[in-house]
């Protein structure tokens, strides 16, 4: 197993990462039939866009050697509840993760 390279996710990067996460939704569809179903016409890399370009979202991959997306995730940032205990903090709430198979 070769090492991981973790950073923040580009534009360059959504490509593959739509890949992803299509072999990652037929495999739950496999496994899971009655509550994941397929989508048609829908444009994910407009949908993982925002992961990467806005502040208030973020999107890591972790990626081989070889160049080869190992695996994705991208997360919800907002700021914590309001109740006066909590010191201002950014909270990360993640979205989704997805590992290659040959990972």
């Amino acid at each position: 197993m070769s090492e991981l390279t973790i950073r923040r996710a580009s534009l360059a990067d959504l490509e593959a990462v739509v890949e992803l996460l299509a072999d990652t939704d037929a495999l739950h569809r496999e496994a899971l039939p009655w509550l994941f179903q397929r989508t048609e016409g829908t444009d994910w890399s407009a949908f993982l866009e925002p992961f990467v370009t806005q502040t208030d979202r973020v999107m890591f991959v972790a990626v081989a050697a070889d160049g080869t997306l190992a695996g994705v995730t991208y997360l919800l940032l907002r700021p914590p509840a309001r109740a006066p205990i909590v010191k201002p903090a950014v909270v990360a709430e993640l979205d989704s993760l997805a590992v290659n198979r040959s990972f």
